[in-house]
């Protein structure tokens, strides 16, 4: 169909290959706007892929605004898109597997996983799945799953609550993209770190959100802005726990602040800790959501703590919004694969997680140490490190250094893969960010431990 093609032994995901394969048809208006995409089932049937495959893609394209989706008739290329080029940010997974060295952001240590243990769970619960199994299930999720889930986050982080207001979905930005559909009809202002996350900013564009930008220090997002702020807010997204991408903390004092403020302007936050359970300096603070259930949306995922493929992330969600949510899962696409969620419910009951996550925070750490001790003996200029007491990047202050996109094109030719995240992306997707371009951000999850000190004596030549 369109002549597509995927190559089901390539390291890029199909459904990143089948994503970029109907950006080009749209960029070169084989697709053109308003034309009809077809059938999550029509296009999976033709390409022999899984219907989840063809979700995960056209979800990507909607983040992008290639697409958008109508209820009852299905995804649509969006009006005017066919002639916008692809964020460099977003064509990172097709360069980084042709380097040498991958410090990219967001990748975990996916050698690491004990896949051995993995297939044992799927091997176990194929054979106990019952036949109703397989039918339609609920678009809020397997249940023993949920249960699991708030069975580990009570253990892991101490955070209390019931299974009923957990939600399965299919990865953080799916959830980010239901949370922003159900304070949309609010009409109200949101706001969002700056810099932040940036399918988060194209996501509020593509709803046409009155977005504000609050700027983000090394104490976390800048609360006392938010409270200058006299009209109506609905929202607020934060990464708390190891902002993305500078890496601060939220501090104690910002997070009752926020808290407070959320229940004072009756608005909503959206927290999402998207590598939480990776911390090293200091004992894990509580998730915003523990301080206050009714006015905090917890986005959890397992991308980072397991592997990226498997795309299962949770969602606590307040009891005002649970009937709006299965209604719009219905309407995407009703449920994550129901043997992943199996598999994993499986890997949870029997605490492999909690022996995986135990382990993965020493190699981590490890790894950290090793980048820190190579920074600091191959760059010759003074040094700032933000970040480092948590989660799987750091940011890099260097003196006097400009890291625009000449230099990153400079490290891909020398086998350096970086996430690109220009200031002048954020300010032309409407986020009046800082330009700080003498920061460059380090990611260690994907990275081999024996090539850390190498890699950072290339980068540091390239300065």
């Amino acid at each position: 169909m369109y002549g597509i093609k995927l190559c089901r032994d390539s390291s890029v995901s199909l459904a990143k290959q089948l994503y970029s394969a109907l950006i080009n048809l749209i960029q070169q208006s084989v697709l053109k706007e308003q034309e009809h995409l077809p059938s999550t089932r029509e296009l999976a049937k033709e390409l022999a892929i899984s219907r989840n495959t063809v979700n995960e893609a056209y979800e990507l394209l909607v983040t992008e605004g290639y697409v958008y989706s109508k209820a009852g008739v299905g995804y649509i290329v969006q009006k005017n898109r066919a002639e916008k080029q692809v964020p460099k940010c977003c064509t990172e997974e097709k360069n980084r597997h042709e380097t040498e060295y991958d410090f990219s952001l967001g990748i975990p240590d996916i050698h690491s996983f004990p896949f051995l243990l993995w297939n044992s769970c799927q091997k176990k619960t194929i054979l106990q799945c019952k036949k109703e199994d397989f039918a339609y299930g609920d678009p809020q999720g397997y249940l023993p799953l949920r249960q699991e889930i708030a069975k580990w986050l009570f253990r892991s982080k101490g955070l209390q609550t019931e299974e009923d207001n957990i939600f399965i979905t299919a990865g953080t930005t799916q959830a980010i993209n239901f949370c922003l559909e159900l304070l949309k009809p609010l009409q109200q202002t949101f706001f969002i770190e700056d810099p932040c996350y940036y399918p988060v900013a194209q996501i509020l564009q593509r709803l046409n959100f009155l977005s504000k930008s609050i700027p983000v220090d090394e104490q976390g997002i800048n609360v006392s802005e938010i409270k200058k702020y006299k009209d109506a807010i609905c929202g607020c997204y934060v990464t708390p726990s190891h902002q993305f991408p500078k890496g601060s903390v939220l501090s104690d004092e910002r997070r009752t602040d926020l808290v407070k403020l959320a229940v004072k302007r009756d608005f909503y936050i959206l927290e999402d800790d998207y590598d939480g359970e990776f911390f090293y300096e200091h004992s894990e603070l509580s998730p915003l959501y523990s301080l206050c259930p009714e006015r905090v949306i917890y986005l959890g995922t397992f991308s980072k703590t397991l592997f990226p493929a498997l795309r299962i992330g949770f969602i606590l969600l307040p009891q005002k919004f649970h009937a709006q949510w299965k209604a719009l899962r219905c309407i995407y696409d009703r449920q994550s694969a129901i043997h992943d969620q199996i598999t994993l419910s499986c890997f949870m009951q029997e605490r492999k997680i909690d022996t995986y996550i135990r382990k993965m925070n020493k190699v981590y750490a490890k790894k950290l140490q090793i980048l820190l001790d190579s920074l600091k003996k191959y760059f010759p200029q003074e040094l700032k490190f933000l970040g480092i007491n948590a989660g799987l990047h750091i940011a890099l202050q260097v003196q006097g250094a400009h890291f625009d996109e000449k230099f990153y094109q400079k490290c891909l030719e020398h086998k350096i893969a970086l996430s690109f995240y220009p200031c002048k992306f954020y300010q032309k997707e409407f986020i009046a960010a800082q330009c700080e371009q003498d920061i460059l951000y380090l990611g260690y999850g994907a990275i081999e431990e024996a090539q850390i000190e190498n890699a950072v004596k290339r980068l540091a030549s390239l300065l």
